[in-house]
């Protein structure tokens, strides 16, 4: 990509923020809102107000468990004490959804479902408006661009659209292919693709409503300019941010322990992760391979799983535990937008292998490895030199840390002002 770079000038307005659910504890409104940035946070549930505060309160009763879950999800939706001002939830659009999920067996119905409650949610917002916003920032969240039509009649009203580009569009496509080619390994999460068979109409639609894309990893900007034909002037790279706290962790590292914090599926790279174990096995290296995020039994039990220790998914304090004692983080993914754990993970000190595909901030050699998507060997490798090289690995883990503290809550108000209001920028 170009390295050009051009003056930037910071447009007047504020922002319409969509999104579903509490994406990334709501950093973008909350950023927007302490700048006084943000019009308007236009969400689905919250647990402050309407059906997710009435959802949060009956977690707390003596329902079945299978009833307290999803409704302790949706009342655990709770957006900063400065945004909720701004909040507007869609409490029936929203209910019909979750309710309809509730009852849909199968992907193909989950996916209609989503599609019939995002043209309920547009439709419901163009009854609020679109006040005194000059941008509408939404979300394409794999499935759906969130509120499309919403967007169409905010851009013919002249409003600037900008899109979050959450995963690089193509790891439909990417993931298919891995599963066809790893059969044995369970099923894919459920996307447009796995369900309907074909690709997702939402990215051509994307493509035309946005004026600007925002990417938070240059592998997802260059998925965008190479395979969906994105003008790379419309392509804005900005990381995400992170909670101070995993700065102030202490990591003491038990030696050989590595840890493979994501969902254990092929997207993830589980198999690879798997393989690579196997193969420090043979060579007699008695590295412990710890494995956190949710996991199927056709994974858990599989034959090339054996010498990895699943722990599930865990709670935010039993991933602190994590990571005080991991020696090396390793995540061999295929796509991502750009993986929080390898943030939380450099800012906790600890080395990190991965793939460009992760859009993760290593530095390949100073902070962690990168290693080739689909490469065992690699990973393998990889491991190996880091926990048998400890002054390498202490180094590494300095350097990893250091590098994430330009990516603190502090700075990214005015990192993501510049994103959404610049003008114009080449900025890759």
């Amino acid at each position: 990509m170009s390295s050009a770079r051009r003056k930037e000038y910071i447009l007047a307005g504020k922002a319409i923020v969509i999104q579903m659910g509490a994406r990334r504890n709501y950093a973008v409104p909350a950023a927007l809102a302490k700048v006084g940035r943000l019009e308007a946070l236009y969400t689905d549930l919250a647990g402050t107000s309407g059906v997710g505060l009435l959802a949060r309160a009956l977690a707390n009763t003596p329902l079945p468990a299978r009833l307290r879950a999803p409704l302790a999800r949706l009342g655990s939706r709770m957006p900063p004490e400065y945004v909720r001002p701004f909040t507007h939830t869609f409490d029936r659009a929203s209910l019909l959804y979750e309710w309809g999920k509730f009852r849909t067996p199968d992907d193909r119905g989950r996916v209609l479902a989503r599609r019939q409650f995002n043209a309920a949610w547009s439709k419901a917002m163009l009854a609020k408006g679109f006040g005194d916003a000059t941008h509408v920032y939404a979300m394409m969240s794999g499935q759906t661009l969130e509120a499309d039509a919403f967007l169409e009649k905010a851009k013919e009203a002249g409003l600037k659209i900008v899109a979050d580009v959450t995963i690089a569009p193509s790891y439909e496509r990417i993931v298919d292919a891995e599963y066809a080619a790893n059969p044995g390994w369970g099923r894919p999460v459920v996307s447009y693709r796995s369900a309907m068979g074909s690709d997702n109409p939402a990215y051509p639609r994307m493509m035309t409503l946005a004026d600007r894309f925002l990417c938070a990893s240059p592998f997802v900007a260059n998925d965008l300019i190479n395979n969906w034909g994105a003008d790379p002037e419309t392509v804005w790279v900005e990381p995400y941010t992170l909670h101070p706290s995993w700065l102030e962790l202490v990591n003491v590292p038990v030696e050989g322990r590595v840890l493979f914090p994501g969902s254990a599926d092929l997207r993830k790279g589980i198999h690879y992760f798997a393989r690579a174990a196997s193969i420090l096995r043979d060579r007699n290296r008695k590295f412990e391979f710890r494995v956190v995020g949710d996991v199927s039994d056709e994974v858990r039990y599989h034959v090339e799983t054996t010498h990895l220790n699943f722990q599930g998914r865990l709670t935010r304090g039993q991933m602190v535990e994590e990571y005080e004692r991991a020696d090396v983080v390793a995540l061999p993914t295929l796509a991502e937008g750009s993986a929080g754990v390898t943030y939380e993970a450099l800012a906790c000190g600890i080395p990190v292998i991965t793939t460009f595909a992760a859009g993760s901030r290593v530095k390949d050699g100073v902070s962690g490895i990168i290693i080739p998507v689909g490469d065992p060997e690699a990973l393998a490798d990889a491991i190996e030199d880091i926990v048998r090289h400890r002054e390498k690995r202490n180094r590494f883990a300095s350097a990893a840390r250091a590098s994430m503290k330009s990516m603190a809550w502090d700075t990214y108000p005015d990192r993501l002002v510049k994103a959404v209001f610049a003008d114009a920028k080449i900025n890759m």
